[in-house]
């Protein structure tokens, strides 16, 4: 998964856990820290997800997410 630098809490705390099911969240740090939203400040953010069938490198996923982070920041 991958956030966006606009994000509110860039970079995303993460939540993860493998049992009884996976599961893989950006939580905004809520836990630590309130995050006040209104209709005159609404929450916005974006987040990608890249899935491979295999194994890849850290290359492979550096590419992924500029790709993503391009696509994500053109469309407004």
């Amino acid at each position: 998964m991958f956030d966006a630098p606009g994000n509110p809490r860039h970079p995303a705390t993460w939540f993860t856990m493998d049992a009884p099911f996976a599961y893989l969240s950006a939580t905004l740090n809520l836990d630590a820290e309130k995050l006040t939203v209104s209709r005159q400040q609404p929450l916005q953010a974006k987040y990608g997800v890249a899935v491979w069938d295999g194994t890849v490198d850290a290359a492979d996923i550096d590419r992924a997410y500029h790709t993503w982070l391009e696509l994500a920041t053109s469309q407004h």
